[in-house]
């Protein structure tokens, strides 16, 4: 059932990454998983001081006027540390929204977002930022979708770019050092840089469904292979890589990662040769290793 749009809070333990598969409609429905812990609107009571001008501030109080949970006033608006928007038809916010620093978590899922303003780098203190399921689109060629503003924002360590249609990373993505979750589920993208596994402080990692990746050259042959230096991320406890029509995985990496407790495989190639030892892969991994 999808929810009216609202200007709510979302609790930490609503935004929790889910595993199951993410598609392109908007209509799909185990996002409605996430509502069942909301709170009323948070409001902090420190921190940076809100740069926004009292007209700036009343501008956006009528704007909100049409979503029931939105401060009604510039006092309350001011100290708003969580804001949610999802299930809108946002293609972009107000200029003025950028300038609420006290911002720590933005949701604006199921959106029609296309691109974020460069402002979004003035939101220092954001901790969390969704952006599932809109129409994001990064194409190297063109910079459509502006990555690098968000790789800006080094306070950030939850991030969900899930549902859009990435078809690329930028190299910025290295500045995320406090990354902790990221959901780059049901995307186009046809090649990970090399900096997306230099993020060392990620505990969660969904890949799920990104099938569009380039053919490497491997045994004399071409194939969709994910890259060994996943096992680089040393603190990673869990990794999603089902449905990406892989040809090869890199158990050897996989079995290296100290942390991790789950990994989801499901859904590649049937070409696939698990390795002889996959019982102790499976012990390696505290809460399991899911084939199928």
């Amino acid at each position: 059932m999808l929810l009216l749009a609202g200007w709510l809070v979302v609790s930490l333990s609503s935004l929790t990454l889910l595993s199951c598969p993410i598609y392109k409609s908007k209509e799909y429905l185990w996002q409605t998983q996430l509502r069942s812990t909301r709170s009323p609107l948070k409001r902090g009571g420190g921190g940076n001081t809100c740069t926004a001008t009292e007209a700036e501030l009343q501008q956006l109080v009528d704007w909100g006027q049409n979503y029931p949970n939105f401060p009604r006033d510039c006092a309350t608006l001011r100290r708003v540390t969580e804001l949610d928007l999802d299930h809108g038809e946002l293609t972009t916010l107000p200029a003025s929204m950028y300038k609420l620093t006290k911002l720590e978590k933005l949701n604006l899922e199921f959106n029609h977002i296309s691109r974020v303003s460069d402002r979004i780098a003035n939101l220092c203190n954001l901790k969390t930022l969704n952006l599932s399921v809109n129409d994001l689109n990064l194409d190297c060629r063109n910079g459509c979708f502006n990555v690098r503003t968000i790789a800006q924002l080094s306070t950030l360590e939850t991030l969900c770019l899930d549902g859009n249609y990435l078809t690329a990373l930028p190299q910025e993505i290295k500045n995320l050092r406090n990354l902790k979750r990221l959901d780059l589920s049901s995307n186009f993208i046809n090649c990970f840089p090399s900096e997306l596994w230099s993020l060392g402080s990620l505990v969660y990692l969904n890949l799920a469904h990104c099938n569009s990746l380039d053919m490497k050259k491997a045994d004399d042959k071409r194939c969709k292979i994910l890259p060994v230096d996943v096992g680089l991320l040393k603190n990673l406890q869990y990794l999603d890589i089902s449905g990406m029509c892989l040809d090869e995985i890199p158990f050897d990496a996989l079995a290296s990662l100290p942390q991790l407790q789950e990994l989801r495989i499901y859904g590649n190639s049937e070409a696939i040769t698990l390795p002889g030892d996959i019982g102790s892969l499976r012990q390696s991994i505290k809460q399991g290793v899911y084939l199928a």
